[in-house]
């Protein structure tokens, strides 16, 4: 009997449309509290298989690039939610933009229980990890988190914005879908190397948080988004880097695994406190450029972090790259074992 994974998805995606009807139907707090919860427990099932996927098919010379289009659905989603929920949540009701979304995803959960079995390239476990992509990435998503939360709200309280979701949700699309894609592009041209992931990574990065910050510091709209758009598209550009290091630091057969380490690491360290700390903050000094700045600055974090990873020994694990010390290893243990 072959193992489908594909129909763990369709499980999942039916879990996450179940849950998204139950938000739109909430009643009180604590239900839509759970709903959410179970919007995160069907949304696991897909994100630590089809990146593997993606990484198998993806022709040689172009994993970072299909990698790039992948995780660009991420900010341009994110995106698109400021704009659809606005836009349903004010002519309609904010049910209705529950309930269009389970609408929306049936059909994708039905697709996982008719999908041919996915196959995934297998091998040994491994010994390898690489603990700076969690670091970095988890550093990196404590910003987009809060980010996408109050970065609305803080667009409207320093620049006076009107449409303040609309506004963020342009910038956002556009940079995450340029950036996303441009990251993996360059990747793939300069030889996709997980030394070389480093070196965009925390390149990218740095830029972006200088951009980013500079934004805040000024008092002009039109510069504002001028530049924080240009820090969105470095920023994004991370994307395909940073899921190409977490996919071939592992052997092949432990990539699933390793998506989902990283996939909870960031959530748990990343995105979910930000959001609520940020709040703090704001609340203790009563100033949302103060606590923007903040905020941004812990993006020099992630790039700091990326950068030592530039340095570390690292194997590809999916091409089945020795460092020397393991030869060597390897060939004193054949020496002594009779």
């Amino acid at each position: 009997m072959v193992f489908n994974p594909f129909r763990l998805i369709g499980v999942g995606l039916t879990v996450w449309t179940i849950a998204v009807l139950g938000c739109g139907s909430s009643f009180a707090f604590w239900f839509i509290v759970l709903c959410r919860m179970f919007v995160g427990l069907g949304e696991a099932s897909f994100i630590s298989l089809a990146a593997p996927f993606i990484d198998d098919n993806a022709p040689h010379k172009q994993k970072a690039v299909w990698l790039g289009v992948f995780y660009m659905c991420i900010p341009s989603g994110v995106a698109l939610g400021y704009v659809y929920g606005g836009y349903v949540g004010k002519h309609f009701s904010w049910r209705y933009a529950f309930w269009g979304e389970a609408v929306l995803m049936a059909p994708f959960a039905v697709l996982g229980f008719l999908m041919k079995p996915l196959q995934l390239k297998d091998a040994e476990t491994s010994k390898n990890k690489n603990h700076l992509q969690a670091g970095g990435y988890v550093s990196y998503n404590f910003v987009i988190g809060a980010y996408s939360y109050w970065g609305p709200k803080a667009g409207y309280n320093i620049y006076k914005m009107k449409n303040a979701d609309m506004i963020f949700g342009a910038v956002t699309i556009i940079c995450g879908i340029i950036g996303t894609l441009s990251g993996g592009f360059i990747l793939d041209r300069v030889t996709a190397t997980i030394p070389n992931a480093f070196k965009l990574l925390s390149g990218a990065t740095f830029l972006g948080a200088i951009f980013c910050f500079t934004a805040f510091t000024l008092k002009s709209l039109n510069g504002f988004i001028a530049l924080f758009a240009l820090g969105e598209l470095l920023v994004f550009a991370t994307q395909a880097p940073v899921n190409y290091v977490c996919l071939h630091c592992v052997e092949p057969s432990l990539r699933p695994l390793s998506m989902a380490i990283s996939t909870v690491a960031i959530h748990i360290f990343g995105d979910v406190p930000s959001s609520p700390l940020v709040g703090i903050v704001q609340d203790h000094i009563n100033s949302w450029r103060k606590t923007a700045l903040i905020l941004t600055s812990v993006l020099f974090l992630a790039a700091a972090i990326w950068f030592i990873g530039i340095f570390i020994n690292s194997v590809d694990r999916f091409n089945g790259e020795e460092s020397e010390s393991e030869k060597q290893r390897r060939q004193e243990q054949s020496i002594v074992t009779p």
